[in-house]
């Protein structure tokens, strides 16, 4: 067969679907901490618009609060990473940097997210912290 014969023009030929997909950054205040892995947070989107929204922490899975003291540990101790590493607001509602993948949610349609505070200039994750401080285990949902 010659060549060419039957091959589609480079310009037609689909481009592969990237594996990973760059992150959305937003500023958000956490108006709310549901458990050691799910907050409520009015997510600043840019030009002067904000949409308030129910978000699971990416990569883990923290206690319930149903399961009792582990779950209330859990939830605290994140409330407590939330107040430590904030960007701004107060410890009660603390404004921190969250990222997540275009659409990206869970079978409940909560947001995946991987919320980053920062310690000096450093930037910190707080679901890493919350596996690194066993309030949490690595899970993929």
């Amino acid at each position: 067969m010659p060549q060419g014969v039957g091959e589609q023009p480079k310009e037609m030929t689909a481009k592969p679907k990237p594996l990973w997909e760059p992150p959305y950054v937003y500023r958000a205040e956490i108006v709310g901490v549901h458990d050691g892995d799910t907050v409520t947070a009015k997510v600043d989107v840019g030009f002067s618009v904000s949409t308030y929204t129910t978000m699971r922490l990416l990569g883990i899975n923290a206690p319930e609060l149903k399961t009792g003291k582990p779950g209330k540990d859990a939830t605290e101790h994140l409330k407590g990473l939330l107040a430590r590493y904030r960007i701004g607001g107060t410890d009660d509602v603390p404004v921190v940097v969250i990222k997540t993948r275009k659409d990206r949610t869970e079978k409940f349609g909560r947001m995946l997210v991987e919320i980053q505070g920062f310690d000096g200039d450093a930037p910190v994750s707080i679901n890493e912290l919350m596996i690194r401080d066993d309030f949490a285990v690595p899970f993929m949902v």
